[in-house]
């Protein structure tokens, strides 16, 4: 037979493949050649965060026998040139909204190829409101190094009333600052007042002070925002006065929120940052823009988080359970008095690695979770060997490592995704 069919039943496997041929004089001659044999190579992706202006990422993923891709190689259906990689997470951004034909191609170190075609849809970014009108509550968490204490300050807003300012009068929002870390209006103190426009400005009033600029959403990389009304702290005292100062924009990106809203992000030269709709998530939170004079009295403020309808949308302290998440405190104590479970780095951006080094306990089980209690992570471990997990379109904020084995909780450990 000239061109013989065989079946053969093993993948990643040579055989040893002989042909014998003869002529008609009955001459023979013999040639044998390997003849490897690989599995079929199978590719996929999935996408998130698939807005307009946004970079959409993708993620490629080969099937559980295809261990060695060699290349990527994308097309992601806006006319713009394939892209490359040797990784499998890539980047894209779309300049409009619709539908786009992606096709990706994946090369194994065989010379396979394998390719997918799927409709990425595109959304307009949602549209945050200009801030809250109701319900919601700014955690700053400060402490004195020199007094050995400890404070918070709290605002919230609930109530509406009408103020005049110079010339107009206005439908503002009301600002108490709390006692805990609810509206209690019984331990709560009347602090002023914040109005937002249609052109996504919020404007504060405070008592015997004219009403001044807080923030301003349509400001473009390299803008300015000017206020009139400055502050400091000191020692759990908070004072403002009439002073004009500024901030430049020097970046604007964006931020997916604990309920999975995307919205913008502004960085300042100053190191200051505000979120659409939520405010200044750096230094003393929600009153931030205005602070001007940072204390040389031994204290020292993190914004620690932000909640809308008893529901917390943004964290960013790392002790979760002085804010408003008691969920770490219900972690039992491990087994093992001396903890041998390795984070780092700490904080992360994106990648973290974990490492347990204990000979008496050489296997088990790493859980990630977030602040929230939800198991984000989880897989096997080894002694001695490193776990690596990416982080990089993890939301920031703290989470917990458990480590398990057949002897129940035997260390846990935290890290921050910035």
């Amino acid at each position: 037979i000239d061109n013989p069919e065989h079946i053969y039943d093993k993948t990643d496997t040579c055989y040893q493949v002989s042909l014998e041929v003869t002529n008609f004089d009955g001459c023979t001659d013999v040639i044998t050649e390997e003849v490897c044999l690989f599995g079929t190579l199978e590719v996929d992706f999935s996408v998130s965060n698939n807005y307009e202006g946004q970079p959409t990422i993708f993620y490629a993923n080969y099937g559980p026998e295809n261990d060695s891709v060699a290349s990527y190689s994308w097309n992601f259906g806006d006319g713009m040139p394939i892209e490359t990689t040797y990784y499998e997470t890539i980047e894209h951004i779309y300049s409009s909204t619709g539908g786009y034909q992606v096709e990706l191609s994946a090369i194994d170190t065989n010379g396979c190829l394998a390719q997918i075609t799927h409709e990425v849809v595109i959304y307009p970014l949602p549209i945050a409101p200009a801030f809250p009108d109701s319900n919601a509550i700014w955690n700053t968490i400060g402490v004195n190094n020199l007094l050995n204490a400890n404070w918070h300050f709290r605002y919230g807003l609930i109530g509406d009333t009408l103020m005049s300012t110079t010339k107009d009068s206005f439908v503002y929002h009301k600002i108490y600052q709390l006692g805990d870390s609810i509206l209690s209006l019984t331990n709560s103190t009347y602090y002023g007042a914040i109005r937002a426009t249609a052109d996504k400005k919020v404007f504060v009033k405070l008592p015997d002070l004219p009403e001044s600029l807080l923030y301003d959403y349509s400001l473009e990389v390299g803008d300015t925002a000017w206020f009139t009304v400055g502050g400091g702290v000191c020692e759990d005292q908070a004072e403002f006065w009439e002073e004009s100062h500024y901030k430049v924009v020097n970046l604007i990106d964006s931020v997916m929120l604990l309920n999975n809203e995307t919205r913008y992000r502004w960085h300042f030269q100053d190191g200051d940052t505000w979120i659409e709709g939520l405010g200044s998530v750096a230094w003393f939170g929600l009153f931030n823009p205005l602070i001007t004079s940072y204390s040389y009295c031994g204290d020292s403020y993190s914004f620690a988080c932000f909640k809308e309808d008893e529901r917390a949308l943004y964290i960013n302290q790392p002790d979760c359970e002085t804010c408003f998440c008691d969920m770490l405190l219900s972690v039992d104590e491990p087994s093992y008095h001396t903890s041998f479970l390795s984070i780092f780095p700490n904080p992360v951006k994106d990648r973290v690695h974990l490492s347990i080094n204990n000979q008496e306990v050489n296997n088990g089980q790493y859980q990630v979770f977030n602040a929230h209690g939800q198991l984000v992570f989880e897989s096997e471990y080894r002694n001695n060997q490193i776990t690596t997990i990416d982080t990089k379109n993890w939301k920031s904020g703290l989470y917990i490592v458990l480590v398990r084995s057949t002897q129940g909780l035997i260390d846990k450990g935290t890290f921050v995704v910035e």
